[in-house]
């Protein structure tokens, strides 16, 4: 988006090229460090301010610390930036335990300081759904353009399984065909990971898939030992999902992948029942010629 403000391109720049890792780090980072920061420097360098703009200034790393790395180190931030509020500069080295006037100071600042976070944190979420939302449409237009650029029936067909994985990053994707005899023909399988190698989709799933037109998620174990053994909290689940031609399946497409959205899968399905109605279009017409 060429029109998009510098704050959501540096929050979409930094959810592409950031791990949670590094996020959490940078979170610890504002919440502990930026308030040091702004406590230090009125506190020593430049003291002779205001406490309404030292609140702000407060609030200003809150914002900073939600936007960039989420609510939970926005909250964090919202407590600390309070503690140092009140003792440093509000009441100059104590906590005002018996003082009502204090607990109310500080009650106040903390609800302003959560409330900013919060929005501060819905501001970055919304930003990398949209930015999100964005790439997913632009790779479904990159893999109906090679569709479309594909004018052999054979490679159609042959190759519709390894464009899908290859444009939308998916750890695995195959494709099954429904034949005449109500038996299942495996077109392609392409797969990215060891984990997904070692994965073979269940024929019972794919039947029942292509009886009742429905998406199915099934969880599955990995063939080697190591992986029986140890279970990731993000352990990727396939997605069976019907390929439909008007209101009857033609196919099944099986994918694993924790990124792309299950709406965008469907309309993957719809690109993929495009293309095998163009091979099919394309067997015909080249039949015609013959």
């Amino acid at each position: 988006m060429k029109n998009m403000s510098p704050i959501i391109s540096f929050i979409n720049y930094l959810q592409n090229n950031t791990t949670q890792t590094q996020l959490r780090y940078i979170g610890y980072l504002g919440a502990f460090g930026g308030v040091g920061l702004v406590t230090t420097f009125y506190s020593l360098v430049f003291p002779a301010v205001g406490p309404a703009t030292i609140a702000l200034s407060f609030l200003l790393v809150v914002l900073i610390t939600s936007i960039i790395s989420g609510l939970t180190f926005g909250i964090i931030a919202s407590i600390f930036s309070v503690l140092s509020y009140q003792y440093f500069f509000l009441f100059s080295g104590k906590f005002p335990v018996a003082d009502s006037k204090g607990w109310i100071d500080f009650l106040v600042f903390l609800v302003t300081a959560i409330i900013t976070s919060q929005f501060s944190a819905a501001v970055r979420t919304r930003a990398y759904e949209a930015e999100k939302g964005r790439a997913e449409v632009s790779k479904l237009y990159k893999l109906s353009k090679e569709i479309i650029a594909t004018t052999d029936s054979i490679t159609a067909v042959s190759s519709i399984a390894k464009q899908v994985k290859e444009i939308f990053k998916f750890k695995y994707c195959a494709i099954f065909l429904q034949e005449d005899n109500n038996s299942w023909q495996q077109l392609d399988a392409v797969s990215e990971t060891s984990s997904a190698r070692a994965f073979t989709p269940l024929q019972q799933i794919v039947d029942e898939v292509g009886n009742t037109s429905e998406v199915m998620l099934d969880t599955y174990t990995l063939k080697n030992k190591k992986s029986k053994k140890r279970k990731t909290k993000n352990q990727e689940n396939p997605l069976y999902v019907p390929i439909k031609i008007g209101d009857s399946v033609k196919g099944v497409m099986v994918v694993i992948s924790t990124e792309v959205e299950r709406g965008t899968i469907e309309a993957i399905t719809g690109l993929v029942a495009l293309a095998l109605e163009r091979a099919h279009f394309l067997q015909e017409v080249s039949r015609a010629e013959a």
